[in-house]
């Protein structure tokens, strides 16, 4: 993914040309930032898809009990 290429909240990462290696740092980077990590039952097209589905699923996860 070119580093200049600017992605809006709601545009498809697939279509911006973020691939599974680039998805799989912004995971990491939820990991250390909030604490947790998404399961693989969660790991689904509504919350991977767009800027907003990943902000969705943080915002719902953030203080949720582990």
């Amino acid at each position: 993914m070119a580093a200049s290429k600017k992605i809006g909240p709601d545009d498809q990462l697939k279509s911006a040309g973020v691939d599974s290696m680039a998805i799989l740092k912004i995971l990491l980077f939820i990991e250390s930032e909030f604490g947790f990590w998404m399961p693989a039952e969660d790991l689904a097209e509504h919350n991977l898809s767009t800027l907003s589905g990943l902000a969705d699923y943080v915002i719902r996860h953030r203080d949720a009990p582990r």
